[in-house]
């Protein structure tokens, strides 16, 4: 139990310096499938995010490239966690969110569930705040070298930038990328299109997976 906290809050530091090291200026993609880590396993990472339109409510936005930075845990079977926190052109960012897959990636039948988040940020003298709600569905595929997850979520709800809020909807589709080499190490890359008031980008990020020294595990009944 101490070797798993200290291991915790090694981790929780590195992603402090994360945030330091780097100009993160994210803003609320979507970055997962409905893969759910095991209990006490966990993934630190994060990478760019190529914006390619406006951020609602700001001109001259669009074309911008940040970073993004994350942590993910698992609860049980079927409930996760992630945690996101950046700095930058945002003049903060920090998010937390619960993903619920009832429906589990076995056989022929994908994962279905749905994932939850709240987001906070701060720009200029703005405040930003998004809660959002996202039905997903993913699907495991091995190859010889990698297993690839593709992945497509909705993610919609509540945008606002002080006091004015308007409904968000995105549509993100990408894939978790795994070499069968690299036991702790994944990859994601993700593309989000604008519904309406929000915005379309290209993610790519890279993902250290831990649990004690037994390597990254997927759930499969």
């Amino acid at each position: 139990m101490r070797f798993q906290r200290g291991r915790l809050r090694r981790c929780l530091a590195s992603l402090s310096l994360l945030l330091v090291s780097f100009s993160a200026r994210a803003w609320i993609e979507f970055a997962e499938s409905g893969d759910v880590l095991p209990r006490g396993t966990y993934k630190l990472g994060g990478g760019p995010q190529f914006r390619m339109s406006e951020l609602p409510g700001f001109s001259g936005t669009n074309s911008a490239a940040t970073i993004s930075t994350f942590m993910e845990g698992g609860i049980r079977d079927d409930l996760g966690w992630r945690a996101t926190l950046g700095a930058g052109d945002l003049g903060f960012f920090l998010g937390g969110g619960m993903k619920w897959i009832p429906f589990p990636d076995y056989e022929n039948q994908p994962a279905m569930g749905l994932r939850a988040d709240v987001n906070f940020g701060k720009k200029n003298d703005s405040t930003l705040s998004a809660i959002r709600v996202a039905p997903l569905i993913s699907k495991g595929v091995q190859t010889e070298l990698v297993t690839f997850v593709p992945y497509a979520a909705l993610p919609l709800g509540l945008a606002s930038v002080d006091s004015t809020s308007s409904f968000m909807m995105q549509l993100a589709l990408g894939s978790d990328i795994k070499p069968d080499a690299w036991k702790t190490v994944m990859f994601n890359v993700e593309l989000g299109a604008n519904i309406t008031k929000a915005f379309s980008y290209l993610s790519i990020n890279a993902f250290y997976l831990f649990d004690g020294g037994a390597g990254f595990k997927i759930r499969r009944k």
